[in-house]
């Protein structure tokens, strides 16, 4: 005996409502991985930008740390001079870069897309030891955010006037020492610090849930 059997198939109705439902799933979870994607990114570059300048920052430390610690020495053009000689840059056609405020006319480019720019910091407010902030900006400005804390991060590059005591870049922002208890929140002064603690830029998404050496992430 032979036996009838249906062609089963799905209408174009059942179709049409599964691909919905994909294309929602879609909506929702590919904008949060692209933006993990960048944050990696981001936080990949911005360490490698400050592990550059801080060995940059050790040569002039050799070069220059015993001569005249003053703010002539080590003004903002001079400081960028000692940065730029060991480092890898486009050339002196920079000054796109951010054409308004502190980094108007003396940006930096640098050969691997990023950019930073030396910042003076009165000297008045410091006990006369000199300090320069970096601004650093890991695609430069025509690419990416150009948010702090997302591609754009600061350092503080300290000179004090003792010339027994060593020339630094800290990644933070207009102090030579800071205290990271786990009482304290990530700032935006020193998201940079973050970064290269925890690989992460979690104090975008749950600031008010991070301590450092405590809650370092999200999850």
């Amino acid at each position: 005996m032979f036996k009838l059997s249906k062609n089963i198939a799905f209408t174009m109705a059942e179709v049409l409502m599964v691909i919905g439902i994909i294309g929602v799933v879609s909506a929702l979870t590919l904008p949060n991985l692209n933006n993990k994607s960048d944050e990696q990114v981001n936080v990949a570059k911005a360490k490698k930008v400050y592990s550059d300048l801080s060995t940059s920052v050790d040569r002039v430390a050799l070069k220059y740390g015993d001569t005249k610690r003053d703010s002539n020495t080590f003004s903002v053009a001079n400081v960028t001079k000692y940065l730029n000689a060991s480092m890898k840059t486009k050339g002196s056609g920079a000054t796109y870069w951010y054409q308004s405020g502190d980094c108007a006319n003396n940006a930096v480019a640098l050969s691997d897309g990023s950019a930073y720019c030396v910042i003076e910091v009165p000297s008045t407010n410091y006990n006369k030891d000199i300090y320069k902030n970096i601004m650093i900006d890991v695609d430069g400005s025509k690419k990416g955010l150009n948010t702090i804390g997302a591609d754009v991060f600061y350092a503080t590059l300290f000179i004090p006037k003792d010339t027994t005591e060593p020339i630094e870049l800290k990644p933070w922002k207009n102090d030579s020492n800071t205290t990271f208890t786990n009482t304290r929140k990530p700032a935006e002064k020193d998201y940079l610090h973050w970064v290269t603690l925890y690989d992460n830029e979690d104090y975008r998404e749950c600031p008010d849930k991070l301590y450092y050496q405590n809650v370092t992430t999200c999850k």
